[in-house]
């Protein structure tokens, strides 16, 4: 086990007898004890007394229609008939897969913790492609969640990494599940797509700290790419797509590109936020619109949930400053948490650094977790 885990698990012993012995008889109490031992578990599988108190969780992969698509998932459950609180969970763009230790781990986690979890698997966002589709899916999987037998459907909410949160907060707009989504859980999300592509392309990030240099992570410019060529020829598309991933290093023979492609590759060219700003308006009305719809700025008055927020201050796919946005487009809102970490993410994977602030980290992550856990105690 790494020291600094060593040492964080230490305390963490010490805090859950404390919590026990204080608060152990109060529902609070109890979801303190929880939100510390799922974070061992989320990090470390080396040790994890979480294993040592709870029976193995019931993993299962479903399949089911909706509107005549066929979706997938896996469900990881408790054993026993219920009622539990449930998460609906969304990875996002190109995410981990079903076996990657790292889902098999968060999914065990909230079994352990008395929760249900299912991730919907999306074959589009495994390819890098976003489409309005895919929030309806999100909201038919919260559906099909909240209607299992063993599910409390006063009990369930969703959660999002990456690109996975914006879809999540916009699902959670749906007024077919508006009313019944009891939380949503937004880890790393963007806040507005025009304002992410302006970030991309001109490689820096604005709040209200100011303009900052950001340099975005070779993902989100292939997915930015991907998703702005969509209605042109993939060998159109292909050539401004491997310009744009490229650093722009080598000239395009315009001649080759249609008007569309055109306007496209002037976005994708510029080095400056207003420059960027600029060339965005001249994009084609379907580029446009499906941006918008894409992007949670323009649902959030429609939430009822209970909105939790967190970001990597590094995050190199998504920049800080989105969460930030949206943590203050939600002033006056009373159920609205935003916790941003600098020492223990990867964008949205568990990384340990060592530095003074790591264990302060484990312990505000633990804090945040326990509005979740409120929902399964």
């Amino acid at each position: 086990m790494k020291p600094i885990l060593k040492k964080v698990t230490q305390l963490v012993f010490i805090a859950v007898i404390i919590i026990t012995i204080l608060l152990g008889a109060t529902r609070e109490g109890r979801s303190s004890v929880k939100s510390l031992l799922f974070v061992i578990h989320v990090f470390d599988q080396s040790v994890s007394p979480l294993e040592w108190f709870t029976p193995k969780p019931i993993v299962e992969h479903l399949s089911f229609e909706s509107s005549g698509r066929k979706l997938s998932g896996d469900l990881y459950r408790p054993p026993g008939e219920g009622p539990y609180a449930a998460v609906l969970l969304f990875l996002g763009v190109q995410p981990a897969r079903a076996s990657d230790p790292r889902v098999v781990n968060l999914g065990n986690a909230l079994a352990r913790s008395n929760m249900a979890a299912l991730y919907y698997w999306s074959s589009d966002m495994e390819q890098g492609i976003m489409t309005t589709k895919e929030i309806d899916n999100l909201v038919a999987s919260f559906q099909y969640l909240r209607n299992l037998d063993f599910v409390d459907p006063t009990r369930v909410g969703i959660g999002g990494f990456c690109v996975g949160g914006s879809f999540a907060l916009i699902a959670a707009s749906d007024p077919l599940i508006s009313n019944d989504v009891q939380f949503v859980n937004a880890f790393g999300p963007y806040f507005d797509m025009k304002e992410l592509a302006i970030s991309i392309i001109s490689e820096t990030s604005e709040d209200n700290h100011g303009i900052q240099y950001w340099q975005p992570d070779k993902l989100s410019k292939k997915v930015l790419a991907t998703h702005l060529t969509d209605k042109i020829s993939n060998e159109e598309a292909n050539i401004i797509t491997n310009w744009f991933t490229n650093n722009r290093t080598n000239n395009i023979d315009k001649t080759l590109l249609t008007e569309n492609g055109q306007r496209i590759h002037n976005l994708l060219g510029q080095k400056s936020r207003h420059g960027a700003s600029d060339a965005f308006e001249t994009l084609p009305a379907h580029n446009k619109s499906q941006l918008h719809q894409l992007s949670p700025s323009s649902h959030i008055a429609d939430i009822k949930a209970s909105i939790l927020i967190m970001h990597d201050r590094n995050d190199s796919l998504v920049p800080v400053s989105h969460s930030r946005q949206l943590f203050e487009a939600l002033d006056g809102k009373t159920n609205v948490l935003f916790t941003e970490y600098g020492s223990i993410f990867d964008h949205v994977s568990p990384s340990l650094n060592s530095g003074t602030n790591t264990i302060t980290e484990m312990f505000r992550l633990a804090k945040h977790i326990q509005r979740i856990m409120l929902q399964s105690t």
